[in-house]
């Protein structure tokens, strides 16, 4: 299947997936379902936490965490890679049923549920994001927006945000999602990735030749001030294609590619207060 799509959904949501200033838990409940809770392995360790929080039941969404268990906890297991081809579609029946039982729980003996993965960044907040597109009738944006308020650094890899946005057209069908996304789709996936992270690595490659060029001319105390402008001009169009390729024109993103271009940006407004 084509994994090209209109425009990129997460664009806008993934910029302002955090903030440097703003601290972060280990875990946190949903505003709409306070039972519910995103984090990251050590929420699921802390004993204390589960406990204060009448936390009955916990999800972990990776292999080889091997979790501390705590008494009187129910603990499902679904091995799942942090990997832009891994198949999280094919997953989701079962933390289905286990985020359903979780909810009757709560309804029951007001019980909560932890679903986590090793940071509490991809693989948990995927699945929280997939029971309320095809739960709650929720949009990708918005199921994301909504995991988001709980977990800032919520930010599905390129691989599972390409499954999310399959499921969303498939009008939250989860069987016709995950019989049409193929084993292709998910090394187109990680191909993606490969390729975004190249774009990235190229352009801030572009941005360092341009720092080391402004800071020879610098030292140099180069006659005139012609060079301002030009290496001014280098930087400004430089500035524009990061703009391009952050425009939300592209596929989603990779996390690592986005990490590049943030580092690259910043260095180009650096280097611009400069001139």
């Amino acid at each position: 299947m084509a994994l090209v799509v209109a425009g990129d959904p997460l664009a806008d949501e993934r910029i302002s997936a955090t903030r440097d200033d703003e601290p972060l838990s280990e875990a946190a409940p949903l505003q709409q379902w306070p039972w519910l809770y995103v984090g990251s392995l050590a929420a699921a360790q802390d004993h204390a936490f589960l406990r204060d929080r009448r936390i009955s039941r916990v999800l972990t969404l990776a292999p080889r965490l091997h979790v501390r268990r705590a008494a009187g906890v129910a603990y499902r297991e679904v091995e799942l890679e942090d990997h832009p081809s891994a198949d999280l579609l094919a997953t989701l029946p079962g933390v289905f049923a286990f985020i359903d039982e979780a909810q009757a729980a709560w309804e029951d003996a007001s019980a909560a549920l932890l679903v986590h993965c090793a940071s509490g960044v991809s693989r948990s907040v995927s699945a929280v994001v997939a029971w309320l597109i095809c739960r709650h009738a929720h949009s990708l944006v918005d199921a994301l927006r909504v995991v988001r308020a709980a977990r800032p650094q919520a930010n599905p890899n390129v691989g599972f945000s390409l499954q999310l946005q399959h499921l969303e057209q498939q009008g939250a069908d989860l069987a016709a999602a995950a019989a049409s996304w193929s084993v292709r789709a998910g090394e187109g996936a990680l191909q993606l990735a490969h390729a975004r992270r190249a774009t990235a690595n190229e352009l801030h490659a572009r941005v360092d030749a341009l720092e080391e060029q402004l800071q020879q001319l610098r030292a140099s105390e180069a006659e005139g001030g012609g060079w301002r402008a030009a290496v001014r001009r280098e930087l400004l169009a430089l500035s524009a294609r990061l703009d391009e390729e952050r425009s939300g024109g592209q596929l989603a993103e990779d996390r690592v590619a986005l990490t590049i271009f943030k580092a690259a940006r910043s260095k180009l407004e650096r280097l611009l207060q400069l001139l």
